[in-house]
């Protein structure tokens, strides 16, 4: 595969995990191992943290805006491939940026650019003038799922077996660590996903989580892991997402429409 079209595919996958796993970040650490929710001896029943992880959305929506990061490990076929990323969100306009580069086997240097307006995404690659839009199919009350706040909203829905696992420091703030699975069927089904991708969503079978929620009652890191097949490739995806700088500015606006190819009024 060449490196542009690697490049391409990797921003699909990223697209995907965005939508999937409440917009992104990561403080770019490397994840210590798979998610909390696959070993329930590490973590303790405690009712309150079902509580907390519904509450989580709400207060996050409230502050506005956030800065995010973003950490991708996908492995296909003995191959693994990292995004990293960085960009801005906001709640109530619904639209946000994201600055992403790739390392792994085949791919491009340079950086890959995106925007996220409600269900629609513009990426711009490196090298190219313009931006590709894509407008996402099945998306729930006029997109709504792609707000990462309601995507929250979403997975708090179809969650269960919601553990908490104690209290720890994050980025100099005491967090509270809450394990969790989403069952894909419901998963897919409350996010309106066509069919092939729910296909390829449910072909791993349950999707372990980690929330970590501050004081504020607001998420602060969001990890999920999910294992994907696809046309018989079993792919990994491991995503780390990290919200900080509350209240932050966010300047983003949509492309030029005359700079932007794609459905819906593309060139």
């Amino acid at each position: 595969m060449s490196g542009s079209k690697r490049s391409g595919a990797l921003v699909g996958a990223g697209v995907v995990a965005i939508a999937l796993l409440a917009g992104c970040s990561g403080s770019g650490e490397t994840p210590a191992g798979a998610p909390a929710a696959q070993n329930p001896a590490a973590v303790a029943e405690d009712p309150a943290a079902a509580a907390l992880l519904a509450a989580a959305s709400e207060a996050t929506v409230a502050a506005g805006t956030a800065r995010y990061e973003l950490q991708m490990h996908v492995e296909t076929g003995g191959q693994q491939t990292t995004v990293s990323g960085t960009g801005t969100y906001d709640f109530d306009r619904k639209i946000g940026d994201l600055e992403m580069t790739t390392a792994g086997p085949g791919t491009a240097p340079g950086t890959v650019d995106v925007i996220i307006d409600g269900a629609t995404f513009y990426t711009q690659l490196p090298g190219q003038g313009g931006w590709t839009r894509t407008q996402t199919e099945g998306s729930a009350v006029s997109g709504q799922q792609y707000d990462p706040a309601q995507q929250l909203a979403t997975l708090q829905k179809v969650s269960d077996d919601v553990r908490m696992v104690g209290t720890e420091q994050l980025r100099g703030a005491e967090v509270r660590h809450v394990a969790f699975a989403i069952d894909p069927a419901a998963l897919a089904s409350a996010s309106g996903m066509p069919g092939d991708s729910a296909a390829a969503l449910q072909s791993g079978g349950p999707i372990p989580g980690d929330l970590w929620v501050d004081q504020d009652g607001r998420v602060r890191k969001l990890q999920m892991q999910m294992t994907m097949n696809q046309g018989g490739t079993v792919s990994t995806m491991n995503v780390i997402s990290e919200y900080f700088d509350f209240g932050v500015p966010v300047t983003v606006q949509r492309p030029d429409p005359a700079t932007v190819q794609g459905p819906a009024g593309g060139r």
